[in-house]
């Protein structure tokens, strides 16, 4: 008994796609209109004249008995790929399928018709024409249907506008780092006057501060003295306490076990005898100068050839009678020579060749449209 229902079921299954596969689409009529019963009035076909001719858009009608088993939507969609439905330019097309007996409607949309005539939109002027059809005025149903189709484009250039609007509004995480990027950019636009001023108040406020630790009456980190170089004259500075401060410091310096910089001995111009300085520890200063002094003369003899030897040029040379006056020549000449050696340089120069190029672009003309089952169906 299982066999015998599977042998009559599966036959089934391939011949139901040949009903769409084998239905037989008229070709489309000069006004658009397919109609073999004449269930719709004259007007119908004035209305959609009118929208055709002053339109983008291209409207169809097909409105049969029976869709004889086959669905609305494959129905409606073979149709409106037939018939081509939709202008050339623009490729926004729409048709209008009833089958009257099966009390089935549907409005079938191109790709670019709905963008402004979506499902949702579709499905209402449908729900809005029931009533109509219902009672058997289909004239008046589709000439309902097709004021609403007509209403719609009108607000085409709007509803397009508010998709793009919406397509391109920022997330807040965005808006935010937009916010930022606007005030960066503001503040790079002023940024060399804000640098300007920065650096005005820097200087200023750097200035105040030289001008409070250069008062002699200041006693904190960072006092400035009268021979440092970001001091600032002031009347907190006599002459008397200039002069103080100066014969103190050298006195500083003159200390024997002073590790400073400029530290001052015996023999220096400025030295303030003191008590860290003995008579003992003098005379010993005074005999390790003449030692270097002597040394420094023997090493600056012509005859001599030891370690360290002073030539003529040299800063701790002493002069001496070993040096002749043609012996000085000879040397001095001989340094020039030298030198001169020494200076010459070889310049090499280099090439390279650069080349050009070029590139070309083309770009191909392509068209779209077509329809893929956007649109919305119903009963009454």
């Amino acid at each position: 008994m299982k066999k015998l229902i599977l042998l009559l079921i599966i036959p089934l299954f391939f011949f139901m796609p040949l009903v769409a596969a084998n239905m037989v689409v008229p070709d489309r009529p000069l006004n658009g209109i397919y109609d073999p019963n004449g269930y719709l009035t004259t007007s119908v076909a004035e209305t959609l004249e009118s929208m055709n001719t002053g339109s983008e858009t291209q409207v169809g009608i097909y409105i049969v008995d029976t869709l004889n088993g086959s669905s609305i939507e494959e129905v409606a969609n073979e149709v409106a790929r037939k018939w081509k439905i939709g202008k050339q330019d623009s490729n926004s097309g729409i048709l209008i399928a009833i089958a009257i007996k099966d009390r089935k409607f549907r409005i079938e949309t191109s790709n670019e018709a709905a963008i402004w005539l979506p499902d949702s939109k579709a499905s209402s002027l449908l729900n809005d024409s029931k009533p109509y059809m219902k009672e058997g005025k289909y004239t008046d149903a589709l000439n309902r249907i097709l004021v609403g189709i007509s209403k719609a484009e009108s607000r085409k250039a709007e509803i397009i506008n508010k998709k793009e609007n919406k397509n391109t509004r920022l997330p807040k995480s965005l808006k935010y780092i937009a916010i930022i990027l606007g005030i960066l950019k503001i503040g790079l636009k002023y940024m060399p006057l804000i640098f300007l001023v920065y650096a005005l108040l820097a200087i200023w406020f750097h200035y105040l501060k030289r001008c409070r630790f250069s008062k002699y009456e200041y006693e904190g980190k960072g006092k400035l003295y009268p021979d440092f170089p970001d001091f600032v004259s002031n009347d907190t500075w006599t002459e008397e306490r200039k002069s103080d401060y100066k014969k103190n410091k050298r006195l500083i310096r003159s200390q024997y076990n002073y590790a400073g910089y400029n530290k001052l001995y015996p023999d220096s111009k400025g030295f303030l005898p003191n008590d860290t300085w003995t008579a003992l520890l003098i005379e010993a200063y005074y005999a390790e100068v003449e030692r270097k002094q002597l040394d420094r003369l023997n090493r600056s003899q012509y005859s001599y050839n030891g370690k360290g030897k002073l030539y003529p040029n040299d800063k701790d040379f002493v002069k001496n009678a070993s040096w002749t006056s043609e012996l000085k020549k000879s040397y001095y000449a001989s340094q020039r020579v030298q030198s001169s050696s020494y200076g010459r340089l070889d310049s090499s120069t280099s090439s390279y060749d650069t080349g050009s190029s070029s590139s070309s672009w083309s770009s191909d003309d392509w068209d779209g449209g077509g329809f893929d089952g956007g649109g919305s169906s119903d009963s009454w």
